[in-house]
């Protein structure tokens, strides 16, 4: 593996973990519930990364030289994490965020816990095992496509899938705290 303990990768495990060791630790009510009206059940935080990284591990397991035709290369340097997501928020613009169709979740039930959090991580793994498999070169040079930032590198998108995975994992965290207040 030419990435085997690259840091990025390292920190992208350990968000979806992080995420999903907190779902893992709710009851079954709080889990499939809603905490206030309107906000996703941490089911439904589960399901939205497990559809969003699945569409990504779809995309970089197909040949290089497809991707390539499809997006291009590179036309300037990967930016960093603190870059990449002050550019999110700055895309977000302080609107109420809102996920395209495919990836907001229907309602979930307590009894699909199982199979939410094994298709997570095994996305998750399968997406770290194709990281590693990368060399530093493609992940600077080859684009993927990403709803609110545009064109963005391997490197990019796997830093914005680390980010991801806390951003939900706050977003779970805050809605029960103001479910709990409310």
């Amino acid at each position: 593996m030419k990435n085997a303990n690259d840091p990025m990768i390292q920190n992208l495990i350990q968000a979806y973990r992080e995420a999903l060791d907190f779902a893992d630790s709710l009851d079954d009510l709080t889990y499939a519930s809603p905490p206030l009206e309107g906000k996703w059940s941490p089911a439904q935080h589960l399901v939205h990364l497990t559809r969003s990284l699945g569409i990504v591990v779809w995309v970089t397991s197909w040949p290089y030289a497809l991707q390539r035709l499809v997006w291009g290369r590179a036309n300037r340097p990967s930016r960093s994490y603190d870059e990449l997501v002050q550019r999110y928020q700055k895309r977000l613009g302080g609107i109420k965020a809102k996920s395209p169709a495919f990836f907001a979740p229907k309602s979930q039930k307590a009894s699909q816990r199982k199979q939410i959090t094994a298709r997570l991580r095994t996305l998750t793994e399968r997406y770290a095992h194709q990281l590693r498999s990368c060399s530093p070169e493609f992940l600077e040079s080859q684009v993927l496509p990403h709803p609110a930032l545009g064109k963005v590198t391997v490197l990019e998108m796997a830093l914005f899938s680390a980010y991801h995975g806390r951003l939900h994992l706050g977003l779970i965290q805050r809605d029960l705290e103001a479910g709990r207040q409310a």
